[in-house]
């Protein structure tokens, strides 16, 4: 499925700049600095000092990452899990 990338919390504008200079093929990006269960990836994350973020598919979620770097780790290692093995 698609990357959603939830991003709740302050500086989450600050964190999808960043995503946006990152390649990260088809992903879906929702965020806020605040609560908001207006969207649905972005709804039931609470909004904290710390952004988090989220990544999801299929509206299911992995546990949270601090950093845009801990999140492209995260989407890297679960796409080698995906891979084929090489022949």
């Amino acid at each position: 499925g698609t990357p959603e990338i939830a991003i709740v919390g302050k500086g989450a504008g600050v964190i999808r700049e960043e995503l946006a200079r990152a390649y990260i093929p088809f992903a879906v990006i929702q965020f806020s600095e605040a609560e908001n269960e207006r969207h649905p990836l972005i709804s039931e994350k609470r909004a904290g000092q710390e952004a988090l973020i989220y990544l999801c598919r299929d509206y299911r979620c992995l546990n949270p990452v601090m950093t845009s770097g801990e999140l492209v780790h995260q989407i890297e290692a679960e796409s080698r899990t995906k891979s084929p093995p090489a022949q």
